[in-house]
């Protein structure tokens, strides 16, 4: 049995008695309300707890399944998850006033970016990214600043590497000293310089933000409580069906029906407004009037209503496909423009005397020309003939001539 509160004794230690004197007031006095609170509210138990009756367990679990019925399929370019259902049964108390037997259905609708809101997204990303490199372009005389101390950097590491080719440990370890402190000093000038551009970025992420969220789905949350306690979500719009006045017991029909459209932020009016309209009201109120449906009439319509929710999951899984198809070959197609961009005027050259050539040329000293001698051509198969490898030869020039539109 527990004590009563006059009951409890304290004994703080010698070390604690300030502190622990001081917690024991503030827990007493928080025993005292609440015991206080529960001899004047009508909370708790007083009667023995029941088990529901076979009647008011069918009503819970067939008002929760037409509830859900009442959540009619989206439009198209919509999906839905597949609703909830939270139906009552086992032990209640008969007069439990602050918390009476509660049930219903909930669903999440989403509103899927459509193929506008695709392009502007793209169109979006790009601009920013386009921005955003150009903001964080180290400035000239930054670079110089950089440039400096990098090769400092790399300068220093040659001589520490030197020094320990010819076994001069204690230059080598000075050196490598010195290159990291150079490329600390390196990371530290950068670093400042992204320090100074912070709120431009953020600036940035602000301007494109509305058309970037415009790739992202908007969740739309509808749920439907028979004969529960009222109570309302901040930021979302409720309506109450039937009568207001309290349940404190388990009933054997609905009375009243609370719904709540939660529009999470994001959700335009006129998405709310579709969503009030795919809400059943007509259904709902019967079933406050006690016109309940039985039990085959609602696996028919759940039925049905499974069918239409994959329906509309199936046709976004296919646009969402269907713009990443066109997405992937935006870039292919960008690809190719920047390649031939970079071959435009160009001699019309094999890829392997391409390769070979701009690598010669890269590796030679600036101001140099260097002679490049083409790779030998490679051993043709046994089986080819001279006028075979001719045939090949003009199908690759012809080939060529076409990708470079000559």
């Amino acid at each position: 049995m527990n004590p009563s509160p006059a009951s409890v004794t304290f004994r703080p230690s010698r070390h604690h008695s300030g502190l622990v004197t001081r917690a024991a007031l503030l827990v007493a006095a928080t025993v005292l309300a609440g015991f206080s609170s529960l001899a004047r509210a009508d909370w708790i138990c007083s009667a023995k707890e029941r088990e529901a009756t076979a009647k008011q367990k069918e009503m819970f679990e067939l008002g929760a399944a037409a509830m859900r019925t009442a959540l009619q399929p989206p439009p198209e370019g919509w999906t839905m998850s597949m609703p909830n259902v939270r139906s009552r049964s086992g032990k209640f108390c008969p007069d439990f006033k602050n918390d009476p037997v509660a049930f219903g259905s909930s669903v999440n609708y989403f509103v899927k970016p459509t193929a506008e809101n695709l392009r502007q997204y793209r169109a979006a990303q790009i601009a920013s990214k386009r921005e955003l490199e150009s903001l964080r372009t180290l400035p000239a005389d930054v670079q110089e600043k950089v440039d400096a101390l990098d090769a400092q950097s790399t300068s220093a590491r040659k001589e520490a590497r030197e020094a320990e080719r010819v076994k001069d440990q204690s230059r080598a370890k000075l050196k490598y000293s010195e290159a990291q402190d150079f490329s600390r000093k390196s990371y530290q000038v950068r670093s400042d310089f992204t320090t100074t551009i912070l709120a431009k970025e953020r600036a940035i992420y602000e301007k494109y933000e509305p058309q970037m969220a415009l790739n992202r789905d908007i969740v739309i949350a509808v749920s439907l409580e028979a004969n529960g306690a009222i109570r309302r979500q901040a930021g979302a719009e409720g309506q109450l069906i039937g009568s207001n006045a309290p349940t404190n017991q388990a009933t054997d029909k609905i009375v009243r029906i609370e719904l709540v459209i939660d529009g999470r932020k994001v959700a335009k009016p006129e998405h709310i407004a579709i969503v009030k309209g795919l809400i059943d009201m007509a259904r709902l109120k019967a079933m406050v009037g006690g016109a309940m449906p039985t039990r085959e009439e609602l696996q028919v319509q759940i039925a049905s209503q499974n069918e239409a929710i994959a329906l509309r999951e199936k046709q976004a899984r296919e646009f969402e496909r269907a713009a990443a198809n066109e997405e992937r070959r935006a870039e292919e197609a960008a690809h190719i423009a920047k390649r031939e961009a970079a071959a435009a005027g160009a001699d019309i050259k094999s890829p392997a005397t391409a390769n070979y050539e701009a690598e010669a040329s890269a590796s030679a000293p600036a101001g140099t020309q260097t002679k490049v001698e083409k790779p030998a051509a490679t051993t043709t198969p046994p089986t080819a003939s001279a006028t075979d490898k001719s045939k090949e030869a003009k199908d690759a020039v012809n080939k060529l001539r076409g990708l470079f539109g000559r």
